[in-house]
C-alpha cells in the first residue's frame, strides 16, 4: 500500500495543532515549517525545532467522511448497531484500533482492519488533544460510563 506521508503536530506550550510541510533531520535535530490548521496561509512559519511538539502521522487511511485518519485521532465506530470508541495508535509497526478497555496482554486490532469492514463505519470526532473533554468519561465495550462524579 503506497500513501501520502504527512505529519501533523500539536504544540504542548500553546495547545495549537499545526500541519507539516516539511521535516528536516540534520544532525540529531529535527525541524519543520509548517501551518496552522485549519488551513490557514497567515501562520506560516520559518523552521522550528521539534521540541514540547507531538508529531503524529497520517495513517493512510479515510473515515466515512473521507476525512484523513492520524495517530492520535478518536474514532466513533459503529459496527452492529452498536457504537464503540477507540483512539489511534501506533504499536508494533502498524496503526491500531487503541480499545481501553481491551487488557493490555491482548493485542490491539489493527486500524485497517476495521476500515476494510463493510458492516463497520469509521468517523473522525476529534483528537486526544484538541477535545479532551471525550477523553474525560472511560469507554468500555462501546458504552460511555460517567465518572464517579457524573453519576
Amino acid at each position: 500500500m503506497t500513501r501520502p506521508i504527512e505529519f501533523r503536530a500539536w504544540d504542548l506550550d500553546i495547545h495549537k495543532m499545526y500541519q507539516i510541510d516539511t521535516l528536516d533531520i540534520d544532525g540529531g535535530k529535527i525541524t519543520f515549517t509548517h501551518h496552522a490548521m485549519p488551513e490557514d496561509t497567515q501562520t506560516r512559519s520559518n523552521c522550528r525545532h521539534l521540541i514540547n511538539y507531538e508529531l503524529m502521522q497520517f495513517t493512510g487511511l479515510l473515515d466515512k467522511d473521507n476525512k484523513k485518519i492520524f495517530e492520535r485521532d478518536i474514532l466513533k465506530c459503529n459496527g452492529g448497531g452498536k457504537d464503540f470508541f477507540c483512539i489511534v495508535e501506533f504499536e508494533q509497526g502498524c496503526f491500531v484500533a487503541g480499545m481501553p478497555w481491551i487488557e493490555e496482554s491482548i493485542s490491539q486490532p489493527e486500524l485497517k482492519y476495521y476500515i476494510g469492514l463493510d458492516y463497520i463505519s469509521v468517523q473522525v470526532i476529534g483528537n486526544i488533544y484538541e477535545n479532551p473533554e471525550l477523553m474525560e468519561s472511560r469507554r468500555k465495550g462501546g458504552e460511555v460510563i460517567p465518572h464517579d462524579d457524573e453519576r
